[in-house]
């Protein structure tokens, strides 16, 4: 099989439990660091599939690297490649398809362990693993709805939680996340939390943190089945 791109933007932003999925399922996989000033690739056309990490900026920045992914997310769009967006590569992905990106709707930010639902119940085989509990979130802004795409999941604090375009699929949370990625993002970013922590919407650092390994193990179960259901058309492309 040929590599999966994978796109990270922030050092503190890796890819986590994607990474451990990716090695027991044999998945090869390439990781660009445009943040980082390294040279990225001038097509997607060797590559199974592209998978965008999250960061703290915004799309609309108009970041160099990151509308250089825009460019190679247009040209997987175009060939079929499949694209999996985690938080800001949600954003990215939605945003190359015709979405805006604009604030988070209806809460002002979504910070901790929320729970998200199903629309409806016509896909059980991408919504179903959610019905297990809690998933990661931490962003203020959001995506809407690309012409064409499906909307699979929302909540109370943002109404577009994950969508499906064809082979590609966009996650506003942190299905990636890991015990080492919250407590890093606790320890340099606790003003944020600490900021909203009086809404039902964010979570303060202590109160994510609290029962963290059974939460994580729980989402890193949520992320197995997520990431096996996208995977399969990885080996249609071959």
């Amino acid at each position: 099989m040929k590599p999966i791109a994978l796109f990270q933007h922030h050092p503190d932003d890796g890819a986590g439990y994607f990474l451990d999925f990716a090695r027991r399922s044999h998945l090869p996989v390439v990781l660009f660091r445009g943040d980082m000033g390294e040279a990225l690739p001038t097509t997607i056309q060797p590559f199974s599939a592209l998978v965008s990490l999250g960061g703290p900026m915004s799309v609309n920045d108009r970041l160099d690297f990151i509308e250089y992914e825009t460019l190679l997310m247009e040209e997987a769009i175009a060939h079929q490649i499949p694209i999996l967006g985690h938080c800001l590569g949600s954003q990215l992905l939605a945003r190359t398809l015709g979405g805006e990106i604009r604030a988070n709707a209806p809460s002002p930010v979504e910070i901790g362990w929320h729970r998200v639902e199903a629309l409806d119940d016509r896909h059980p085989d991408w919504t179903g693993m959610f019905r297990l509990g809690e998933v990661f979130q931490w962003h203020n802004e959001s995506w809407s709805l690309p012409e064409g795409a499906e909307l699979l999941l929302g909540n109370a604090h943002c109404a577009h939680q994950m969508f499906r375009h064809g082979p590609h699929l966009g996650m506003q949370f942190h299905i990636e996340i890991t015990a080492d990625k919250i407590r890093a993002w606790c320890r340099s970013s606790s003003h944020e939390p600490a900021q909203w922590a009086h809404l039902p919407c964010a979570q303060s650092a202590e109160a994510m943190q609290q029962d963290l390994t059974d939460k994580v193990g729980l989402s890193n179960r949520m992320a197995d089945a997520i990431y096996q259901r996208w995977s399969q058309a990885l080996y249609q492309k071959g």
